[in-house]
């Protein structure tokens, strides 16, 4: 890819964050979360380790992230959720350590599970939200 259309990509990434609503952004953040379990599992079935870690590291990444900016008094089952991304947090480190494919499947499911939940929210409150000025 050349310096022009690289410059041209990450500055419509940005702008597409920038303009994202706040429940676009957590889908954004959380789809990539599923692109980096899709490609760590790949990647160790491949026995590629530097790749697995990689994917691994980003995942545990985006879980702190995940895990520190959310509000628990904002939401009466904020704190369980605190409690399943540090699970997943400490489940991915795990995988990453023993190289354990088996152990990232049910990760990646829960976590395809929650993305569901969240496209629906992201969903209704779409439909939800006055048209117009």
């Amino acid at each position: 890819m050349s310096e022009a259309a690289e410059a041209l990509r990450i500055r419509y990434l940005r702008e597409a964050v920038e303009t994202a609503t706040p429940a676009e952004r957590l889908l954004m953040i959380v789809d990539r979360l599923c692109v980096d379990l899709d490609r760590a599992a790949a990647a160790l079935a491949e026995r590629d380790w530097f790749e697995a870690n990689q994917r691994l590291v980003h995942a545990q990444e985006i879980l702190l992230v995940l895990h520190d900016t959310l509000d628990p008094a904002q939401w009466a089952a904020g704190e369980q959720l605190k409690a399943l991304y540090r699970f997943w947090h400490d489940e991915l480190v795990a995988v990453n350590l023993q190289k354990d494919a088996e152990r990232l499947a049910p990760v990646s499911a829960m976590v395809q599970q929650l993305a569901e939940a969240w496209r629906a929210a992201a969903a209704q409150l779409a439909q939800d939200a006055p048209v117009g000025p």
